[in-house]
């Protein structure tokens, strides 16, 4: 049986302020504030510093639905 999960909607970080650890928490932080702690706990663990942007918005891509500033 396989598992469905809404994902939040979230903006991106402009590309010059975007690092992993910065996607890690403003994730976090809206997990949390959905109550979706352990989901918050999941990816604070899975992203380090050593993590790229790209696998950082991979990691997050299961619960965020990430949307660039420009679209509506």
């Amino acid at each position: 049986m396989t598992t469905i999960t809404n994902r939040v909607r979230l903006t991106k970080p402009s590309f010059f302020k975007a690092s992993p650890l910065l996607i890690a928490k403003m994730t976090c932080n809206k997990l949390k504030s959905y109550s979706m702690g352990k989901e918050a706990s999941e990816v604070s663990r899975k992203i380090t510093g050593k993590t790229t942007v790209n696998e950082a918005y991979e990691i997050t891509s299961k619960y965020i639905a990430w949307q660039n500033h420009y679209e509506k």
